[in-house]
């Protein structure tokens, strides 16, 4: 996902959090355009819907994200994407000043040095701790 609203920043923030137990259902406050209830009285229930959130919103979770989505995230002005890359083997890739260098597909995209490489000499820059983010700051 690239571009996304603050509304959609906060449903994924929460669900997340509460899903993997990082925050009580109570903790979210009001966002202003989303009627959700978040507590279930029941911690399992709400828990077992934020789930069904994250499965449906295709979030990353630990151990490709170890980071919620970010409630203020580069997403929402448009200078952050969320992309896996994919191939086979090792390919050798042009950086922006002309050089080449080889790299070799991790499944850890995190781990891949010489991938961030490649994204960092055109001005995209690999959060290393969330598996398909890349931004224009790295966060």
């Amino acid at each position: 996902m690239t571009k996304r609203d603050k509304k959609t920043a906060y449903l994924f923030h929460w669900s997340w959090r509460i899903a993997l137990g990082k925050c009580q259902p109570t903790d979210p406050l009001d966002e202003p355009g989303v009627p959700i209830q978040w507590d279930h009285d029941n911690l399992a229930a709400s828990k077992q819907g934020a789930q069904k959130m994250v499965n449906g919103f295709n979030l990353a979770v630990p151990p490709k994200s170890t980071n919620a989505p970010s409630l203020n995230s580069r997403h929402i002005s448009g200078k952050a994407i969320d992309m896996y890359i994919t191939w086979n083997g090792s390919i050798t890739i042009k950086k922006k000043d002309g050089s080449s260098i080889a790299v070799t597909f991790m499944d850890n995209p995190n781990a891949n040095t010489q991938l961030h490489q490649v994204g960092a000499s055109y001005g995209v820059k690999k959060l290393a701790t969330d598996a398909p983010h890349w931004s224009d700051t790295g966060g």
